[in-house]
């Protein structure tokens, strides 16, 4: 009997049992490690969408916020070229060049050199229109603070943005408290010689942020007319820095704080007021947005004779029975026109001693209103609101007798009540055609108070009742019957006839001084071209 010890034997590779056990317990470990692996990866995934969505939910966010800052800065803006006409408007004279002969030229080809005023010198904002004097020395006493010969370099207004609320601005957020937001708007003069008709023009040294008088730009009138101006109005919303020392205030008195930290030179891009302010000031960020608005306003000036017609010979007018030209005002007269000798000589009336003044007188659209064009006088019209002192009407179409603009008689209800009201609103009507108005009710007038200018004729038939006060610009002729009647003036440089002896009522043309300084004041005040507006964010 044999026996075999096996645990002495060495096992060989063709024993199968033998090789189980070790591959089993490789296998386990190779599947462990793959779950692991999976697991990590897994995690990293998850950890990289986390960091994606919370950066893109943050990007949002200050995207989001960088929106309201932009929109907060172009209001600013808006409010500083609101501010910048309301200037105009109430500082008409000194804001025209010509009202300084002694500084401003005749024409447009006057040669000076070197140039003494520039077109825009006129423009001379005092203290008084400013939270900060940057004081300017200008050459020639225009303005008339005290006498001084001084002026600010712009107006600048700082405005506290109170009704927004955040947390403090830090780099990860970009909401501000209440207190330390702040919008500034800055309206800029030319504080330098810009252009002139004479040999220094190459040297000139235009600001594109300032506001220009484009008087003669526009028109090719006299230099510094300032019958258009444009207002360029940069707004910025910033950050009140903080730890700012201020002599004299403490930090804790707010207001007064704030707005001495606003007048610190050392804010702005070269110490300077008129500047935008830094992106960063001290570790601080200050700049948060800009924008920046640009608009043109236009005013009329007149220059009109102190007569009931305006033409441009005493044989264009023809006064036939039944047809009066009335002068009021010992000083007034009936006629004006270029003629140099003789009267009018008519059937009907001049109801006058004095009946004549010649001399100097051009009864030309650009003549009569200096410094306008048609195309302007029209852009004018149109951005004329309803809701102001004037009402704008515009009748572009060419080559029709009847107005799509004027008001339509009617003597009973509700439609004479409308136009009552119609005729009580000072109004300008361009009309850009001839117009023939018919007798009868529901019938187009000229009725109202304003000025009115018709690119053509004007034919008024008998019965029709239009009665205007004010300025009457005709451009081609006038046959006016009646009982039709104008209170102010008429000018036409063509023939004129009024009256007739056929008709039932009389025609009566009268001047009138007060109707029409009445609406020379309506129309000095400047009007903005909502056409040339532009507004850009930054």
């Amino acid at each position: 009997m044999r026996i075999i010890l096996l645990q002495n034997i060495e096992p060989t590779h063709e024993i199968g049992p033998a090789m189980t056990a070790p591959r089993r317990k490789t296998l386990f470990g190779n599947q462990n490690g793959q779950v692991m692996a999976g697991w990590v990866v897994g995690l990293f995934i998850i950890a990289a969408m986390l960091v994606y969505v919370t950066d893109t939910i943050r990007r949002s966010r200050n995207g989001s916020q960088s929106i309201i800052y932009r929109e907060l800065a172009l209001n600013v803006a808006k409010a500083g070229f609101e501010d910048g006409m309301s200037f105009f408007r109430t500082n008409t004279i000194g804001t025209c060049l010509t009202n300084y002969p002694q500084y401003a030229p005749t024409n447009q080809a006057t040669i000076v050199t070197p140039w003494p005023q520039w077109p825009d010198a006129a423009f001379l904002p005092g203290p008084q229109y400013t939270d900060e004097y940057s004081a300017i020395a200008v050459s020639t006493p225009l303005t008339s603070n005290a006498g001084s010969n001084l002026c600010a370099g712009a107006i600048i207004r700082n405005i506290p943005m109170n009704e927004f609320q955040g947390g403090g601005l830090s780099p990860t957020s970009n909401q501000l408290p209440a207190a330390t937001l702040w919008g500034r708007y800055v309206i800029r003069r030319q504080n330098t010689r810009n252009w002139s008709p004479g040999l220094d023009t190459a040297a000139a040294q235009t600001d594109p942020d300032a506001c220009h008088d484009l008087s003669a730009i526009e028109t090719q009138a006299a230099l510094g007319g300032g019958t258009l101006w444009s207002i360029v109005s940069h707004g910025y919303l910033m950050a009140l820095p903080q730890g700012v020392a201020v002599s004299g205030i403490a930090p804790g008195d707010v207001s007064d704080y704030a707005q001495a930290v606003l007048a610190t030179p050392a804010l702005y891009s070269g110490n300077c007021l008129l500047s935008p302010p830094l992106g960063y000031y001290n570790g601080q960020r200050v700049l948060l947005a800009q924008a920046r608005v640009y608009g043109e306003i236009s005013r009329i000036n007149f220059n009109l004779a102190s007569a009931a017609i305006e033409t441009g010979s005493e044989g264009n007018v023809s006064i036939n029975l039944n047809g009066i030209v009335q002068a009021s005002g010992s000083l007034a007269y009936d006629l004006a026109c270029t003629d140099t000798v003789g009267v009018a000589s008519s059937a009907g009336s001049w109801n006058s001693t004095m009946t004549y003044t010649a001399g100097g007188i051009t009864p030309s659209l650009v003549w009569c209103f200096p410094g306008q064009t048609p195309l302007n006088l029209q852009r004018i019209a149109q951005s004329l609101s309803g809701t102001g002192k004037v009402m704008g009407f515009v009748d572009p179409s060419t080559g029709s007798s009847t107005s799509l603009t004027l008001p339509v008689y009617s003597d009973s209800g509700a439609a004479n009540q409308l136009y009552q009201e119609r005729v009580a609103q000072p109004s300008f009507y361009y009309i850009n055609h001839g117009l023939t108005l018919v007798a009868g009710t529901g019938q187009p007038v000229l009725s109202g108070l304003g000025m009115a200018v018709i690119q053509g004729g004007l034919v008024i038939q008998a019965g029709n009742t239009s009665s205007w006060a004010g300025i009457l610009f005709v451009r081609d002729y006038v046959n006016i019957r009646g009982p039709a009647s104008i209170t102010g003036i008429l000018i036409c440089p063509g023939p004129i006839s009024i009256g007739m002896s056929g008709d039932f009522n009389r025609a009566t043309v009268s001047y009138s001084s007060s109707v029409i300084s009445d609406v020379e004041n309506l129309f000095q005040d400047f009007t903005v071209l909502n056409s040339s507006i532009i507004a850009t964010q930054f």
